[in-house]
C-alpha cells in the first residue's frame, strides 16, 4: 500500500495517478516470491481497475477556505477566418464549392455542423435568389433555435477537418440558386444539429461522479469546452465574401429571336405565315421545357414582327422598329426573298444582327464575316439539280415553267453558260 498526505494547495476533482508508468520502484527491485520481476504497468486512468474508476476521491487542501473555486477553464477556440479554397468566379448548377472555417486551435466536431448561405432560390424566404442583394453586413446572428426554420435555405455541410484547426464545408449549387456575392447568412450562420457540438480538441475536463463534494465545494469542470462559433461580419476582412469573389447563377440566359412574318391587308400574318409562326412558337416552347442541366443552355424567346408590303421595305422597317426603343432580338428568321434580304443586309451588318433567310438564293448574300445567312442553294446548285433530273429521266429536252425572278435569272444564266 502507498500513503499520500495532502499538502496545502493540493487540489483534485478526481484523484488518479499520472499514467500507466506512474508506479516507480525508485531504485528498488519488485519481485514475486519466486524472484521473478513484477510488471509495474498500471491500468489506464479511468479504465476498470484503475484508481479513478474504482473510487471518487477529491482533494481540497486550500490554505484559507475549502470552497475556493478551481482554476477557470482556458479560453474556448474561436473562429479566425472563413475562405473559399477554390477559384473566384461564377458557378452554375451542379458545381461543388468548399468553404474553410479556421479556428484558433484544433476543434472536434460531434454530429452535424453546417453553414447557412445566402444563395437560396428567389421567393423561398431565404437570404438569396438569383441576383438578390446581400443581407446587411452587420445583420444579427442567426439564433440556434431558428436555424432550421426555413427548409429551403441553402447549407454548406461539414465535410472534413475533425480534430484540426480548419473545418471544411461543402456546398453543391442547385437549380434556382443565385447570388452576386456568395456569403453566409450572418455572424451566427455556423450551426450544429440537435445533439451536435464543436468543442476544443485538446480540452479534457472530467464531469463529477457521485455527490457534489460537500457544501461549498466548487463545481466539476465541464466534460468539453464549446468553441466560439461566431463568424466575421459578412463583407468584413476574414469573412467569406470579404476574402472571395464568388457568384452563383443558375438562371438560363434568354436569347431573343425575331420571326419576320408576311402580313396581310389587316397587318396580321397571312395564313401561310401564321402556320410558320405557330410552328416556331411550339418548337421554342418544347425546347424551353428541356431539362437544361446547366445554365449554358439558353431559353428561346420568339417574337413575331409582321412585314407589310412591299416586302423589301417592310422587312427593313420591321427590324429597325424592333431596335428603335432599345436592344431588340439578336437574330431574325426571314425575310424569304432576295430583294428583301438585300434591303436589310446593310442594317444587319452595321448592328451585328444575325438574319437567316429560308428561301433566298443570291450567292452575294453568303458573304463571309457577317451575320446574314440563307438556307436555299444558289443558282449554280439549282442548275446542277435540274440537269441531273433531266439526265435521270433520259429526256432530250425539258420545258420549265418558272417565275422570271432573280432566282431564275441565275439558273438561266448558268444553263446558258453550260449550253443546256
Amino acid at each position: 500500500s502507498f500513503l499520500y498526505t495532502a499538502q496545502i494547495g493540493d487540489y483534485s476533482d478526481g484523484l488518479s495517478y499520472a499514467g500507466r508508468d506512474a508506479l516507480s520502484p525508485n531504485g528498488a527491485a519488485v519481485r514475486d516470491a519466486a524472484g521473478n520481476p513484477a510488471d509495474l504497468a498500471l491500468p489506464a486512468p479511468g479504465s476498470p481497475g484503475s484508481l479513478s474508476h474504482g473510487a471518487d476521491v477529491r482533494v481540497r487542501a486550500h490554505p484559507v477556505a475549502v470552497d475556493d473555486p478551481p482554476p477557470p477553464p482556458p479560453p474556448p477556440p474561436a473562429v479566425t477566418g472563413v475562405r473559399a479554397p477554390g477559384p473566384d468566379g461564377g458557378y452554375a448548377a451542379g458545381s461543388r464549392l468548399e468553404i474553410a472555417v479556421s479556428f484558433s486551435e484544433p476543434v472536434t466536431v460531434k454530429g452535424r455542423a453546417y453553414l447557412i448561405l445566402n444563395a437560396a432560390p428567389a421567393g423561398s424566404g431565404g437570404a438569396g435568389g438569383p441576383h438578390a442583394p446581400l443581407p446587411p453586413p452587420a445583420g444579427p446572428a442567426v439564433p440556434a433555435a431558428s436555424a432550421d426554420a426555413d427548409a429551403s435555405a441553402r447549407h454548406a455541410e461539414y465535410a472534413s477537418g475533425n480534430n484540426t484547426a480548419t473545418l471544411v464545408f461543402a456546398y453543391v449549387v442547385q437549380d434556382g440558386d443565385g447570388t452576386g456575392d456568395l456569403s453566409y447568412a450572418g455572424t451566427g450562420a455556423l450551426q450544429v444539429g440537435q445533439g451536435g457540438a464543436i468543442t476544443a480538441a485538446s480540452y479534457a475536463g472530467r464531469p463529477s461522479q457521485g455527490g457534489s463534494g460537500g457544501p461549498g465545494a466548487p463545481p466539476s469542470p465541464p466534460a468539453a469546452l464549446p468553441a466560439n462559433t461566431t463568424l466575421p461580419v459578412p463583407g468584413a476582412p476574414g469573412s467569406l465574401s470579404g476574402s472571395a469573389d464568388i457568384a452563383i447563377d443558375t438562371a438560363r440566359p434568354v436569347v431573343g429571336i425575331g420571326l419576320l412574318a408576311e402580313a396581310g391587308p389587316a397587318g396580321l400574318p397571312t395564313p401561310a405565315s401564321q402556320a410558320i409562326v405557330q410552328g416556331a412558337l411550339a418548337g421554342a416552347a418544347a425546347f424551353n421545357m428541356l431539362d437544361a442541366g446547366a445554365a449554358a443552355v439558353p431559353m428561346l424567346n420568339i417574337t413575331v414582327h409582321p412585314v407589310e408590303p412591299p416586302l423589301h421595305a417592310g422587312a427593313y422597317r420591321a427590324i429597325a422598329a424592333a431596335h428603335a426603343l432599345g436592344p431588340g432580338p439578336a437574330a431574325y428568321i426571314g425575310p424569304a426573298g432576295d430583294v428583301a434580304m438585300h434591303a436589310v443586309q446593310s442594317y444587319a451588318r452595321a448592328n451585328g444582327l444575325v438574319v437567316v433567310s429560308p428561301a433566298s438564293s443570291d450567292p452575294s448574300l453568303a458573304a463571309a464575316g457577317d451575320g446574314v445567312f440563307r438556307l436555299a442553294p444558289d443558282g449554280r446548285h439549282a442548275s446542277d439539280v435540274i440537269s441531273k433530273m433531266v439526265a435521270d429521266a433520259d429526256a432530250g429536252a425539258a420545258v420549265l415553267l418558272v417565275e422570271n425572278d432573280v432566282h431564275w435569272q441565275y439558273v438561266s444564266a448558268v444553263q446558258s453558260q453550260e449550253g443546256a
